[in-house]
C-alpha cells in the first residue's frame, strides 16, 4: 500500500511523493545491514499482502528488483474462521415448515464481513429470518442471527473472531465465545483446523512470492534474509511456510508495528537532504 512522504520544511509548498509499505520497510533494515544481500519484504498486514525484493551492495547502496502483491491480509483469516467455523451458530443447516425446506444460504452469506451484516437490516431480510425462527427447527440460532442483525453485534463478533486468531499464534488452540443478547456460544478452534480453513490463502501468498523472485530473476536459495514485518506475518503457517521455502535461519522479524514507520521516516530524511 503506497503511503504518502511530505519532507518539505513549514511555510513552503508541498511536495508528495509515495513510498510502497515493504519498500519502506526494506529501508529501515537496509540502515543496519552488512555485505552484499538479496532482499525479501513480506510485509502482511490486515488488508494485503506485499512484497519487494531487493538487492544491497554493502555500502549503503540499494535496488528495488520486484514487488508484487495479493489481497490476502488478516481480515480475510478472520472471514474463514466466521464461515467455517460459526455459521452453524448462526442458523446454518436449519429447515423450515413441514416441507423442510433450507434456510436461505444467501442470508448468511452476508456474515463474510462485519460491514455486510449491517445490509441484513433490510426489511426484507428481518422478514425471513423472523419467519425462519416461527417455523425453523433452530429457532435459538436463529434468535441469535436476529440478534447479531438488529442489535449491530456484527463487529463484536469479528473482534472476537481476530482476539481467537491472535491467541491461535501462540496456543494449539483457542476459545472463541461470545454472549451478547440472544447470541450465546462456544467454540473450541484448534490451530489445525484454522490452517486448513486458510490453505487456499497460503498457497495465494506463496504463488506471490514466487511471482516477485520469478520477476527479480532470482531463487529462494539467492535470498539472504527474509524481513517479516505486519501483524499477520506472525501467524505460525506462514512463517512454517516461509522457513520451508527460504529455510528458518533466513528468516529475521521486524517490528510488526513500527518497521514501515521507520522506513518512510528514513526516506523522507533522505529526501530532504537531497534538496
Amino acid at each position: 500500500m503506497p503511503v504518502h512522504l511530505n519532507s518539505d520544511p513549514p511555510r513552503k509548498s508541498c511536495e508528495v511523493s509515495f513510498l510502497e509499505e515493504p519498500t519502506a520497510a526494506a529501508l529501515s533494515y537496509a540502515r543496519t545491514a552488512h555485505g552484499e544481500q538479496h532482499v525479501l519484504v513480506f510485509d502482511f498486514g490486515g488488508g494485503t499482502l506485499d512484497v519487494t525484493v531487493m538487492r544491497l551492495d554493502g555500502k549503503g547502496g540499494r535496488e528495488f528488483l520486484a514487488t508484487d502483491g495479493v489481497p490476502v491480509g488478516g481480515d480475510l483469516l478472520d472471514q474463514r474462521i466466521v464461515m467455517g467455523r460459526l455459521l452453524r451458530h448462526f442458523g446454518e443447516g436449519a429447515t423450515l415448515g413441514p416441507r423442510r425446506l433450507p434456510f436461505p444460504t444467501h442470508v448468511l452469506d452476508h456474515l463474510s464481513e462485519w460491514q455486510t451484516i449491517i445490509e441484513l437490516t433490510q426489511p426484507h431480510y428481518l422478514d425471513i429470518i423472523d419467519e425462519a425462527i416461527a417455523i425453523g427447527d433452530r429457532p435459538r440460532e436463529l434468535k441469535a442471527l436476529r440478534s447479531l442483525v438488529r442489535q449491530n453485534y456484527g463487529l463484536p463478533l469479528y473482534e472476537a473472531v481476530e482476539g481467537a486468531k491472535v491467541r491461535l499464534s501462540e496456543s494449539a488452540e483457542a476459545l472463541l465465545a461470545m454472549h451478547m443478547g440472544e447470541i450465546d456460544f462456544e467454540e473450541l478452534i484448534p490451530r489445525w483446523d484454522f490452517e486448513r480453513l486458510i490453505g487456499p490463502d497460503v498457497r495465494a501468498v506463496e504463488k506471490c512470492i514466487d511471482r516477485a523472485l520469478e520477476a527479480a530473476g532470482l531463487t529462494p536459495a539467492d535470498i539472504d534474509v527474509v524481513l517479516r514485518t505486519g501483524g499477520s506475518s506472525r501467524v505460525p503457517r506462514f512463517v512454517r511456510m516461509l522457513a520451508e521455502k527460504f529455510g528458518p535461519e533466513r528468516l529475521q522479524e521486524m517490528d510488526v508495528f513500527t518497521g514501515v514507520a521507520s522506513g518512510l521516516a528514513l526516506a523522507a530524511w533522505e529526501l530532504g537532504g537531497a534538496q
